[in-house]
C-alpha cells in the first residue's frame, strides 16, 4: 500500500513538474526554437532571453501557466514558434508510476496493462492544449525500468514535421497541426540489462533530424543498428548494423569545415558516420557499460561524457581506429567501475 502510494505520488509530481518546465522553456525561448533533445545542435545552450534560475510550481513563483498532462513520461518538451510539443504514455493501471529513490533493483516495472501513447501540442504563451493525438494503443511490447516510462524519447521537429519515437511501438510523423503523415515500426527494441535480456528497461535514445532525414539509434540486446528515414515520407534511406549492447544515448551531428558527421556513443565504441549514407567513418573505444549522455559538440571539438579515460585528445589520423569487433562481455557496474564514474569523459579534436 505504501509503495503504491509512493508510485502514484511520483506520477502526480511528474505532471506538475513537466507543466512547470514547459512554461520555463516557453518563456525563456521566446527568440529561439528548441527543436530536439538538448536543443539546437544538441548543445543544451539557449541564446537570447535570460532564463530564470528559480521557480516553484506549488507557489507559482516564476510560473506563467500550468497544464496537466495525463500519463507518465521522462521525455523532454520541444518548442517551435508558438507551440510546445510533449509525448506521454498513459497506462490503464491507476497505480502505475515511477519509483524514485536510490536502490539497486534491475527488475523492470510490472505494469503490463494497456497503454495509450500520445503526442500533445500546447500554446507556448497560454498553456492551452491545441491538439492531442493517440499514436498507438495496446500492451507494451517491452517492459520499462521502474525509474523510466513508456515515453522516454524526446520528440523532434523541423518546424513542419513533428517526429516522435515510442520505441517498439513505432516512429510517428505528424505535421504541426496534428495530421498523421507516416509511421514506421523497425522492430521490437529490447534494451535492458545486458547480462540478462529478460530484464527489459526500455529505450532512451531520441530521434534527430538532419536535412531531409530522421535518424534513430537503436542499441538493443541483439542486432543493434542505426537507421535513417525520409522525413517527409518515412521511406527508409539507410540502415547500418552496430556491434553494440544496449545503450540509451541520442546521436548528434558534428559539422566542421563544410563536413557533417553523425556521432554516436555506446558501450563498445564512439563512432562517426556519414549521415547521408550511414557509412561508418571512424570509431574510438571504449566507454562505460551503461552509456546514456549525448555527445557534446563544439567548434572543432567533440566531448564524450562517459568514456573511460578522464581526458584525452586525438585527431582523426592519430587515434581513429579501423572497424574491428569487440567482445560484448562487460563487468558488473560497481562504485569503482567506469559506469559509476560520472565525472569521467573524453574530449577529442577533429582536424
Amino acid at each position: 500500500m505504501r509503495e503504491n502510494y509512493a508510485m502514484r505520488r511520483a506520477a502526480s509530481m511528474r505532471l506538475t513538474i513537466v507543466s512547470a518546465a514547459l512554461v520555463w522553456c516557453g518563456a525563456a525561448l521566446s527568440a529561439q526554437n528548441w527543436p530536439s533533445f538538448r536543443g539546437p545542435s544538441a548543445s543544451g545552450v539557449a541564446d537570447g532571453t535570460a532564463t530564470v534560475v528559480k521557480w516553484n510550481a506549488a507557489t507559482g513563483e516564476n510560473i506563467l501557466w500550468k497544464t496537466p498532462v495525463a500519463g507518465v513520461a521522462v521525455s523532454s518538451p520541444i518548442v517551435w514558434g508558438d507551440r510546445v510539443f510533449v509525448s506521454t504514455a498513459v497506462s490503464s493501471d491507476p497505480t502505475a508510476g515511477i519509483r524514485t529513490g536510490l536502490y539497486g533493483d534491475v527488475e523492470p516495472a510490472k505494469d503490463v496493462s494497456k497503454h495509450s501513447w500520445k503526442l500533445v501540442a500546447l500554446d507556448k504563451r497560454t498553456g492551452k492544449v491545441l491538439w492531442e493525438r493517440v499514436a498507438h494503443e495496446g500492451i507494451p511490447k517491452t517492459q520499462r525500468h521502474p525509474k523510466s516510462s513508456q515515453a522516454t524519447a524526446t520528440p523532434v521537429t523541423d518546424g513542419r514535421h513533428v517526429i516522435v519515437s515510442f520505441g517498439s511501438e513505432g516512429l510517428y510523423a505528424y505535421d504541426v497541426d496534428g495530421k498523421l503523415l507516416w509511421t514506421a515500426r523497425p522492430c521490437v527494441l529490447n534494451a535492458g540489462w545486458f547480462y540478462d535480456p529478460d530484464f527489459e528497461w526500455g529505450i532512451g535514445s531520441s530521434p534527430i533530424i538532419w536535412k531531409n532525414l530522421v535518424i534513430v539509434q537503436c542499441d538493443i540486446q541483439k542486432n543493434s543498428f542505426i537507421a535513417a528515414f525520409d522525413v517527409a515520407t518515412g521511406q527508409p534511406a539507410w540502415r547500418t548494423a552496430r556491434e553494440e549492447i544496449p545503450s540509451w544515448s541520442t546521436p548528434a551531428i558534428f559539422e566542421h569545415d563544410g563536413r557533417a558527421e553523425l556521432v554516436t556513443q555506446a558501450t563498445t565504441f564512439i563512432r562517426g558516420y556519414n549521415p547521408e549514407s550511414g557509412k561508418e567513418l571512424w570509431r574510438l573505444g571504449g566507454n562505460s557499460e551503461i552509456t546514456i549522455p549525448t555527445p557534446i559538440l563544439g567548434p572543432g571539438v567533440m566531448s564524450s561524457p562517459t568514456a573511460i579515460e578522464a581526458c584525452s585528445r586525438c585527431s582523426r589520423s592519430s587515434r581513429a581506429r579501423p572497424a574491428t569487433s569487440r567482445s560484448r562481455k562487460a563487468r558488473p557496474p560497481t562504485s569503482s567501475s567506469p559506469g559509476a564514474r560520472t565525472a569521467a569523459g573524453r574530449i577529442f579534436q577533429r582536424r
